[in-house]
């Protein structure tokens, strides 16, 4: 089911022009090579290696791929590219992601629209008894996380510092998905907690996984329910609205550097 509510179609190059958050330089390059890819945020520098365009843009609006709709632009997606790209001060990666979007649309011509629908997933949202985070002992700095998972960790842990909601549904989400085992879609996991600014606090689970039953959630995600219930937060199984990120157009070629 598709639920449109109030869709405006506008091009990345009109949405990033309100405030026009753009790099001072940038070169973009194809590259054919086998070599690993890369991607490094800077402190004023962007630098991109051997990155297909699909996850640039999923990295310009830092959303999941199953939330971007290539449309009959699907193929020119494949392509990958090098691009480093130079801010004219230090900014903050949300800042750099604007930019990135600013320089798809000037180079690329890209112009995107969003959706909403509703879908099976999770809601997460804050438990009865109220939320037990702290506030950031930083609060200036970036929005962060350190995972210490695996097999030679009993102690399954992660700890987010100065992490807002958006950002703890997209790593919860992350340690949920089993799809390389089951072959089955990632769950979609939504923030619906409220909570405004970021937060310090670690999410605790041990490693041995339950047995799911008929009907009931993936073992990781009730192991996940149990960590976020600590903190004070939960996963609430319901339909969800998602942002769908709709590409309108896209040129073949960027223009020259």
């Amino acid at each position: 089911m598709r639920l449109r509510i109030a869709l405006i179609v506008v091009t990345a190059a009109a949405a990033a022009a309100q405030t026009r958050q753009a790099f001072e330089v940038a070169t973009i390059k194809v590259n054919t090579s086998n070599s690993r890819r890369n991607v490094d945020f800077g402190a004023d520098t962007l630098t991109i290696f051997n990155l297909p365009l699909m996850n640039i843009l999923i990295q310009a609006y830092d959303v999941p791929g199953e939330q971007i709709s290539l449309g009959t632009f699907e193929l020119l997606f494949h392509e990958r590219y090098d691009i480093v790209a130079k801010a004219a001060q230090h900014v903050r990666r949300d800042q750099m992601r604007l930019m990135l979007q600013t320089l798809l649309a000037d180079r690329f011509h890209l112009a995107v629209h969003r959706e909403q629908k509703l879908v099976q997933g999770y809601a997460l949202e804050v438990d009865k008894d109220g939320p037990k985070l702290q506030a950031p002992a930083e609060p200036d700095s970036e929005p962060d996380f350190e995972k210490r998972l695996g097999s030679d960790v009993p102690l399954q842990t992660i700890k987010f510092r100065n992490a807002g909601m958006g950002l703890v549904a997209l790593i919860v989400r992350e340690q949920a998905d089993t799809s390389k085992i089951d072959r089955l879609p990632p769950p979609v996991i939504v923030d619906m907690t409220g909570l405004k600014g970021g937060f310090d606090f670690t999410l605790e689970w041990q490693r041995e996984e339950p047995a799911a039953g008929d009907g009931a959630p993936s073992p990781r995600v009730s192991l996940l329910v149990g960590a976020l219930r600590k903190v004070g937060l939960t996963l609430k199984s319901q339909k969800v609205p998602i942002d769908m990120l709709v590409v309108d157009h896209i040129d073949k070629t960027p223009t020259e550097n």
